[in-house]
């Protein structure tokens, strides 16, 4: 007997969808402080820190990608839209969040990554642009 699908399952798939746009953001936020303070030191060697900022840009396009390939199935976009009309919530309270995270990482990855110093400009666009998420506690 194959286990029927339930709100419980799609709020699980609301759920991955919170924990990753807030993820992301922490992740980009927390990454720009980090490359931003190792262009500034000019440690590690540029070639290194150019691959630090091209992986984290490319890890932050994937994991978009999950929600755009998710809104892009039919059959799943309706699920998801389903349990956030039950849960008092609309598309908007994701496309919101995602659309700006998604334009910093675009914009993160085409920046100019030549020299240090371009290193610290794209990582304070992502900073401008990419604000802490709430949170009860100091983070």
């Amino acid at each position: 007997m194959a286990i029927p699908l339930t709100n419980l399952h799609k709020g699980r798939v609301v759920e991955q969808i919170r924990q990753n746009l807030i993820g992301l953001q922490n992740d980009m936020r927390h990454n720009a402080l980090t490359h931003r303070a190792m262009a500034q030191a000019q440690s590690p060697a540029l070639a290194i820190l150019q691959g630090f900022v091209a992986d984290a840009a490319a890890a932050y396009l994937t994991r978009m990608q999950w929600l755009i390939d998710l809104r892009n199935a039919p059959v799943r976009r309706q699920r998801l839209l389903d349990i956030l009309t039950l849960m008092g919530w609309t598309e908007a309270d994701i496309t919101d969040a995602a659309t700006p995270l998604r334009a910093a990482a675009v914009a993160l990855r085409d920046a100019p990554k030549t020299s240090y110093a371009e290193i610290v400009t794209a990582c304070d666009a992502v900073l401008a642009s990419v604000d802490a998420p709430e949170s009860l506690w100091p983070e």
